[in-house]
């Protein structure tokens, strides 16, 4: 049960740090006239993205499995894709919300698995 835990949880991992470096590409990367409002929403993005992360990590390894933490293995478990590069808003908020999207309906049908498992930290 709990390796079938730990994949849901590394898969996520993996989702999350696809998003926490696109995040990060754009708050390096865009160009427009409310740059310094873009560049402060997306470092609180990121941020947030990174303690979410942390998380994760952390109950990976709660429940006796290790946590990935190579880029290589993150591209192979990822949900997401990666876009060319952009520096424009709408294209950039665009690409990140249907990451979100696709993160919101990856977590969906986890949960169903995972109350399946009987996790003791979800039950």
């Amino acid at each position: 049960m709990q390796e079938q835990l730990q994949r849901v949880l590394n898969r996520l991992l993996a989702d999350e740090h696809i998003v926490y470096t696109k995040t990060r590409n754009y708050h390096w990367n865009y160009e427009g006239d409310n740059f310094m409002e873009m560049h402060k929403f997306y470092e609180g993005q990121y941020e947030e993205l990174a303690e979410m992360i942390d998380e994760i990590a952390e109950r990976i390894r709660m429940i006796g499995h290790h946590a990935e933490g190579r880029l290589k293995d993150f591209l192979k478990l990822t949900n997401l894709e990666e876009q060319n590069y952009t520096t424009d808003q709408n294209e950039q908020v665009r690409n990140l919300t249907d990451d979100h999207q696709t993160i919101i309906r990856v977590l969906r049908n986890g949960i169903e698995k995972v109350d399946k498992l009987k996790d003791a930290r979800h039950s």
